[in-house]
């Protein structure tokens, strides 16, 4: 990695290790700076739950506030099902779009979440959808490999809210994961530990910690190291923290500003 980044001219790169053991091996094995990165790439924390039970024992684990939605979710008749259909696609693309609007957030390009659809087999990338009234209320992609299904992406409507399609939604994730031989479902990022700092807004987490952890309540999320760089160029590392720290002097200023 760090020959084929010096042919490509990288100054540095950027690392997740798994756990401390693996980045504290790296360290001892490599003569060249490792520091913490200034922001992580992913979150911190994973919430990965055991589906080898029953799906009976699944149900009785969860808060009952989520089992109670699940319920409410099937009696409003929710209609949850996986598709490759285009139009299903683009009703995905379209739930992200405005997902990312309403939480102010910078969601990828529209052409990296359709590049899932092309690149990886169907066997692996699953679209899902939870329709209600003939509307998409829901879509999220889900990765299976390895024995794990992963939440990867999802999208979410503002309509309809009381039907409660997204607690639908992953409990069919769930069922569906189980039959494709999987015994872990991961339902990606949350915020349960204190020990490190959360550049997001804890309200901005809070709600989705809690959603997810009502469907495996004793569950302990996976904690890792965070983002790590391997610096290949010591002067233009430097240069890229003057110009991050000029960066956040301005920001500051045009807020005192009111710019």
């Amino acid at each position: 990695m760090i020959e084929a980044a010096k042919k490509v001219g990288a100054k540095w790169i950027r690392i997740e290790p798994e756990t401390e053991e693996a980045l504290n091996t790296l360290k001892e094995g490599n003569s060249l700076s490792i520091v913490k990165s200034p922001h992580d790439m992913q979150p911190r924390e994973t919430f990965v739950i055991d589906i080898a039970k029953s799906e009976e024992e699944l149900l009785a684990a969860m808060k009952p506030k989520t089992r109670y939605n699940i319920r409410l979710a099937e009696k409003k008749g929710v209609r949850v099902f996986v598709t490759r259909e285009k139009k299903y696609q683009e009703a995905f693309l379209d739930l992200i779009t405005a997902t990312a609007e309403r939480k102010d957030i910078v969601p990828h390009p529209r052409s990296y979440y359709e590049k899932f659809f092309t690149e990886l087999p169907e066997d692996m990338c699953h679209l899902f959808v939870a329709e209600y009234e003939g509307k998409a209320l829901a879509a999220n992609l889900v990765i299976s490999y390895g024995g794990t299904a992963t939440y990867l992406h999802g999208g979410t409507s503002d309509e309809h809210r009381d039907a409660m399609a997204p607690m639908l939604l992953q409990w069919e994730q769930i069922k569906f994961a189980k039959t494709c031989g999987c015994s872990r479902y991961d339902f990606g990022g949350v915020h349960l530990a204190t020990s490190y700092k959360l550049q997001a807004t804890s309200s901005s987490w809070a709600g989705i910690t809690r959603f997810k952890t009502g469907f495996s309540p004793k569950t302990v999320p996976t904690i890792f190291p965070g983002c790590y760089d391997i610096v290949l160029d010591k002067a233009a590392y430097r240069r890229y923290d003057q110009l991050r720290l000029l960066r956040r002097v301005a920001v500051s200023i045009r807020r005192f500003l009111h710019i």
